[in-house]
């Protein structure tokens, strides 16, 4: 195992957020924004996981396109309520995602191969996107055990995917729209209550 050196980011715990009533930064960002209910969910996220410090935040290309500063300002709201509830941001400009599951054996190569990178260059990590998915939810604590295990004890900070239901794709159970082979990804439900197994981040 490869220990990161920099430790700079070592101390990030959190996770990616999209709001639950859009399905795309158009929406998120648009019109049918919603401050209070943002403040809320991040609230929410704070309760269930009182260990967190930082949120990832999106804001598309195709919201400011449309909407310009009206989008921007909608943006800087979702950066108060994070500080109100003492949460720090990653602000992602106009993101490009991509991932694949595999298995712990790879998934720890690939990471000891990433801090070693770090190492080389003194620079610290954060994984921002981590968290595979599946509709099995004692499944998907199973995968973010071994994920969070290995970033952790690495010394590499890390924001999960994602805190709570949403229209966005992989953000929702099948019965609230299309899914992906990634499955299923909030840690909290439809009607705000936990997603079970889901405490198990708090253990890292």
């Amino acid at each position: 195992m490869v220990i990161l050196q920099n430790r700079d980011y070592a101390g990030v715990r959190g996770f990616n957020y999209q709001p639950s009533y859009g399905s795309c930064g158009l929406e998120i960002w648009g019109e049918a924004f919603d401050g209070d209910l943002i403040a809320t969910e991040i609230a929410r996220g704070k309760a269930y996981f009182p260990g967190i410090n930082t949120l990832r935040l999106w804001f598309s290309h195709d919201a400011w396109m449309r909407y310009g500063g009206a989008a921007i300002e909608r943006f800087g709201e979702a950066i108060g309520a994070a500080a109100a509830a003492d949460l720090r941001v990653i602000a992602t400009l106009f993101n490009g995602w991509h991932a694949w599951p595999n298995t712990p054996e790879i998934f720890a190569e690939g990471v000891d191969a990433v801090t070693a990178f770090a190492n080389d260059k003194n620079k610290g990590l954060v994984a921002t996107e981590t968290g595979w998915g599946a509709l099995d939810d004692a499944k998907r604590c199973e995968v973010l055990s071994v994920e969070l295990e290995a970033l952790s004890t690495r010394g590499i900070g890390f924001t999960a995917h994602l805190l709570n239901h949403t229209f966005v794709v992989d953000g929702h159970r099948p019965e609230h729209g299309p899914i992906s082979g990634a499955g299923y990804m909030a840690f909290i439900e439809a009607d705000g209550s936990l997603r079970p197994h889901h405490e198990c981040f708090n253990d890292f």
